[in-house]
Order: C-alpha cells, then structure tokens, then sequence
C-alpha cells in the first residue's frame, strides 16, 4: 500500500498542568503518509485530546486506495468524554465533517484492522 493512516503523536502539542508537566501524552493527532511521494498530512484536534486507532472506509469499490473515510475514537481525558470523528481522507488536515458524542467514556486501547471485504467470503 501507497498510503498509511495512523494515530501519532507531536510532543510539542501535549498539554501540561499549573506546574507546566505535560500530561500523559498518547496520541493527540491523526496522520496521513503518502509512502511513495514521501509526504505528510496531519489533523490535531487541540490539547489533552487522545486517538484510539482509526478504521479506514473506501469511498467506493473502484475509488483510489487514499479515497476514503477515518472514523476514530477521541477521548477528552481531562473532559472524562469520548467521541467518535468521522474524517475525509483526501483532506484530512480540515478536520472531522462528524462528530458523534458518545454516552459514555471510552477506555483506552480500542484497536483496528482494515480488510478490503472483497477478500473476505460472505458471512453465513
């Protein structure tokens, strides 16, 4: 594959405390990886803000492998809330087009794996 869409982490964005200790950092931005042009893209969604790993959506069977849609968990540690952010991946650094509020508060380590469902025979 071309392209790589993961959660990532940017030191230089943690949130700190009154005493200026950043708090504990976990993934505070998606990014895009264009693994042949040798490119980057990334959306940050402010401070104190954690991704759990982004599920990938094509746009359509016959879309390029880059076009499609994220949707991933992002906890509000501090907020003591979750949420779920749906993505475009051609333009990824404008941020979500949905943001879905979840009831409850997500734990950490919700993980993900992207199959293409052509490859996988039809559940019975």
């Amino acid at each position: 594959y071309r392209h790589m869409f993961v959660p990532t982490l940017d030191r230089g964005k943690l949130a700190t405390d009154v005493n200026g200790r950043p708090y504990p950092g976990m993934f505070n931005q998606l990014s895009h990886f264009d693994l042949e042009a040798g490119t980057r893209e990334d959306w940050y969604p402010g401070p104190a803000a954690t991704f759990q790993d982004p599920v990938y959506f094509t746009k359509s069977a016959d879309a390029p492998e880059h076009d499609g849609y994220l949707i991933a968990t992002l906890n509000w540690p501090l907020e003591r809330r979750s949420e779920l952010v749906i993505l475009d991946t051609l333009d990824l650094a404008h941020g979500p087009l949905a943001r879905l509020r979840l009831p409850v508060r997500m734990r950490l380590g919700i993980h993900a794996t992207w199959f293409d469902g052509a490859e996988i025979p039809t559940w019975r």
